[in-house]
């Protein structure tokens, strides 16, 4: 109960703040469909929000999402431009291999947020996550390029960064 609690007010919270953003009037009618969308929301969602809610209460969670954000953007950038070079030079060699690489993290959303992240700004989509023997299938587009060290060096950095956040 306490956790559908937390996701009731967390998303009620998120609609005054994108609702009343630009000029912060309020009216009731809006107020009144925020909360019946929290709390649809939190009917749908509320068994697969976090187990701990306390975790909401930790500030640091929100530099790291900050950062973790910033870095996945700027990621993001690179491989844009990287995908867009191999669309248009047509002799860069890509490398394909499936590989089978081991994860610290523990929880669905860490995981998640993990194969999200590395699906979107690497040049790898993942395949597959097996949560109990903690490790994740990646097809990766250049794998002589990166080389399997960094391929788990990037792993092992964006698991820090999610483990401070989600775990």
């Amino acid at each position: 109960m306490k956790n559908k609690l937390v996701l009731f007010i967390f998303c009620f919270l998120v609609w005054i703040f994108l609702r009343y953003l630009p000029n912060w009037q309020t009216d009731w009618q809006s107020l009144l469909v925020g909360a019946v969308v929290a709390f649809v929301v939190t009917a749908l969602y509320g068994d697969l929000f976090t187990g701990r809610p306390a975790l909401f209460l930790e500030y640091k969670r929100y530099l790291w999402f900050i950062y973790f954000i910033v870095l996945c953007t700027w990621e993001c950038l690179k491989i844009n431009i990287e995908m867009t070079m191999r669309l248009i030079v047509k002799d860069i060699p890509i490398n394909p291999a499936i590989l089978k690489l081991k994860t610290n993290l523990k929880t669905d959303i860490g995981l998640t947020c993990l194969a999200n992240s590395l699906t979107l700004t690497k040049g790898a989509i993942t395949i597959d996550i097996e949560k109990e023997k903690g490790l994740i299938y990646i097809h990766w587009i250049d794998v002589k390029r990166a080389g399997k060290n960094k391929i788990e060096e990037t792993i092992e950095r964006f698991e820090k960064i999610i483990k401070k956040i989600f775990e």
